[in-house]
C-alpha cells in the first residue's frame, strides 16, 4: 500500500491548477529479505550474549 501525495499548483486566477501526484511504493526483494534477517539474527545474538554474560557474572560473585 503506497502513499499518496499529491501537489497543486497555480499560476494565476484563470489558469487550471496543475496536479502532481506521486506515488511511493516499497519494493522488497530477495536482498532485502536477507539483510533484514541477518540484522535480526545480529541482534538476537548480541542480546543472548548480554544474558550469558550477565549469568555468568552472577554465578561467580555466588561462588566468590
Amino acid at each position: 500500500m503506497g502513499k499518496i501525495i499529491e501537489l497543486t499548483q497555480y499560476k494565476g486566477r484563470k489558469a487550471k491548477p496543475r496536479r502532481y501526484i506521486f506515488r511511493n511504493k516499497i519494493k522488497v526483494g530477495l536482498s532485502t529479505l536477507g539483510f533484514f534477517t541477518i540484522l535480526i539474527i545480529f541482534a538476537l545474538s548480541i542480546l543472548y550474549l548480554t544474558q550469558a554474560n550477565r549469568t555468568a557474572t552472577y554465578g561467580y560473585e555466588i561462588k566468590e
